[in-house]
């Protein structure tokens, strides 16, 4: 083995492990030991794609959690413009029943989405629009004059309509649809 190929080899061999020259008239051999180092820059590849790994796992979980807490935003928005929506038409005194049931149907899903005050606000609206469907009854009875009895019960029942549609709703649902706060 020529002199340059020696030193070669006696480098790598130092740089990852102890060498030991043995000669034997012309052939040298080198034997290589591991060492510390030799295993710490094997290694260093793993580790890398390990981390980057780890990285990526952590900015999909991230992305996950984001992407649940906007469904979540968008299910409960769609309830609040249903209610929003609604509201007005309680007043009207051709209310039908199955308009009410339509809206039932469609809040039915708020226990999922929000907490115990929403849903028991949302069943407020309900027995308020059954409260205006009984008074239109009585209206359509009478031929359209409202009854006397029925007129306190109308005039507090537009009342607290329009003291929603102006504030209150909007209050309600402020907490599960604020993006600071997300729930």
């Amino acid at each position: 083995m020529s002199a340059k190929k020696y030193v070669a080899f006696f480098f790598l061999a130092e740089f990852f492990g102890s060498a030991v020259a043995q000669t034997d008239g012309m052939l040298c051999e080198i034997v290589v030991t591991p060492s510390l180092w030799g295993d710490v820059l094997k290694g260093l590849p793993s580790a890398f794609v390990a981390l980057i790994a780890v990285w990526i796992a952590l900015h999909q979980y991230l992305v996950a959690k984001a992407k649940l807490k906007f469904d979540l935003f968008e299910k409960r928005l769609a309830v609040f413009n249903i209610a929003q929506e609604y509201l007005p038409q309680v007043l009207n005194p051709g209310l039908t029943l199955s308009e009410i049931n339509a809206f039932y149907r469609s809040i039915r899903v708020a226990d999922f989405y929000f907490g115990k005050e929403i849903v028991e606000y949302l069943s407020e609206i309900n027995q308020k629009a059954i409260q205006a469907y009984t008074i239109g009854l009585h209206l359509k009875a009478n031929r359209d004059i409202m009854p006397p009895e029925d007129i306190k019960a109308h005039t507090e029942l537009t009342q607290w309509v329009s003291d929603e549609l102006q504030e209150r709703l909007k209050h309600r649902f402020s907490k599960y649809l604020n993006f600071e706060n997300w729930h």
